[in-house]
């Protein structure tokens, strides 16, 4: 073959072999393009998840936080009643379920509520997640080290507002055990970031996801987002856990406030109003108020000073919800509620439950029954909704005898159907009305008493609405 031909066909063949690795260049060129975008597209919507979840448990925290700062802050009006009696015992400390709540300490007492005080002050213009970092490590001994001294060498109770909230997160970093060193000092500079604060609940792990970013070669940028990914389901399911545990905690901490706080206005009725201030003048029921009251303070300061946060031993785990400390405080605070017969925020949902159970059932006889008949579709409405109310195993005996004895009334009017719904809020009433619709649709069209049944219970909905 003639040389020049030869390179003509070798020349050809190289230039199809070029155009084919082109093809693949370019296939290749565009699926690593599709992995660069997905992984970027999932890294982002996996961040929006995590950003989500952190601003609500953050709120949370913070809503705890500026309640137990709110509540020490209190002491000094318990304090300065309790140091005008004259002759007064010394009260001992108090221990229900191995928590021992401390007997009154003027001293002590002061330090916390001084301390509270300053930095109440800050808390209005302080950055999401501050609060909730006192929270975490116990608001109590974030109150007492603001008697600490600042690194400026300046007492910190001395300052006021942010100045006495940013060096009480110094001090605190320093010494709090549930952060460890770095702690809430390396808080004061996560709290002007976009994390928002998180990095004092979730801990060390925070930095492997917020300071990431996707490598621009596909493959490794698949693999990064992948491990990012993993990390960020970790983290917000733990914030899921704290966000519960925070929003539950408070509601306890309110209800025992609320109880303390009735006591103190009798308190401070029966000593700056009536002028009792000797001991030995009380009446049993007077000493009785004054050793409640001293009983609350102390379960209150020691709700406070609960770490519901520790320092997670690895950085590449989240922080530890403190379960066995919060656990054992809210038994305790049962147990001072039952003696004062006041129901837990525990007790007062299951109430509030079966009392909208009762309801549920009530709305259903009352609407079934009042064009005078029963349908077959009507009535197996109404089996199925006691035998998946009386199915439910946290239903108390008495809720299943009452359902039971109101599935076998007769027909009842508005006045007696109202009856059931009264102890139900507004809200949860809005609930009933899909249900209201069902029943009255079971069957062919809509009976004139059905029509005026249900006048009457929107009726009833607007007067509870005002």
């Amino acid at each position: 073959m003639p040389l020049p031909l030869f390179l003509g066909i070798a020349a050809g063949i190289a230039a199809i072999g070029g155009v084919g690795s082109g093809i693949s260049g370019a296939i290749k060129m565009k699926d690593a393009n599709d992995t660069m975008k997905y992984s970027e597209e999932r890294h982002n919507n996996n961040m929006k998840k995590f950003k989500s979840a952190n601003t609500k448990t953050t709120k949370s925290m913070d809503e705890l936080g500026k309640k137990e700062i709110e509540i020490l802050s209190s002491f000094e009006k318990f304090s300065n009643l309790f140091e005008k009696i004259q002759n007064k015992p010394e009260f001992d400390d108090v221990v229900i379920n191995g928590n021992v709540l401390p007997k009154y300490n003027g001293e002590e007492l002061k330090k916390v509520y001084i301390g509270a005080c300053a930095l109440m002050g800050g808390l209005s213009g302080a950055a999401l997640g501050t609060a909730g970092g006192f929270a975490a490590a116990g608001a109590t001994t974030a109150a007492v080290m603001t008697l600490g001294t600042a690194s400026t060498g300046t007492a910190i109770a001395s300052l006021s507002g942010a100045a006495a909230t940013n060096a009480t997160l110094a001090a605190l970093g320093g010494g709090a055990t549930a952060f460890g060193g770095g702690g809430i000092a390396l808080g004061t500079t996560m709290l002007g970031v976009t994390t928002a604060g998180v990095g004092l609940l979730v801990g060390g792990i925070i930095f492997n996801i917020t300071g990431s970013s996707i490598s621009n070669k596909a493959d490794e940028a698949f693999n990064q987002m992948k491990k990012a990914e993993a990390q960020i389901n970790e983290i917000c399911l733990y914030l899921k856990e704290l966000n519960q545990t925070a929003s539950t905690y408070r509601e306890l901490l309110c209800c025992v406030d609320s109880v303390y706080q009735n006591h103190l206005s009798e308190f401070e009725n029966l000593v700056d109003i009536q002028k009792k201030i000797d001991w030995l003048d009380y009446s049993e029921e007077e000493k009785s108020l004054v050793q409640n009251t001293v009983l609350l303070v102390g379960l209150l300061y020691k709700m406070c000073k609960v770490q519901l946060v520790l320092k997670s031993e690895k950085d590449t785990e989240p922080n530890k919800i403190n379960h066995a400390d919060i656990n054992s405080i809210k038994d305790t605070a049962g147990n001072v509620l039952d003696n004062f017969n006041v129901k837990s925020p525990e007790e007062v949902a299951d109430l509030e439950e079966e009392l909208f159970n009762i309801a549920t059932v009530a709305t259903v006889m009352y609407f079934a029954k009042c064009d005078g008949s029963v349908s077959k579709e009507e009535k197996d409405i109404l089996v199925k909704t006691i035998n998946a109310i009386c199915n439910n195993k946290t239903l108390s005996d008495n809720a299943k005898s009452e359902i039971k004895a109101l599935a076998a009334k007769e027909a009842f009017d508005f006045n007696e159907y109202k009856t059931y719904l009264d102890p139900i809020s507004p809200e949860k009433l809005y609930d009933l009305k899909r249900l209201i619709i069902d029943v009255v649709n079971a069957s062919d069209g809509v009976a004139l008493q059905e029509m005026s049944a249900i006048q009457k219970f929107s009726s009833y909905l607007d007067t509870r609405d005002e």
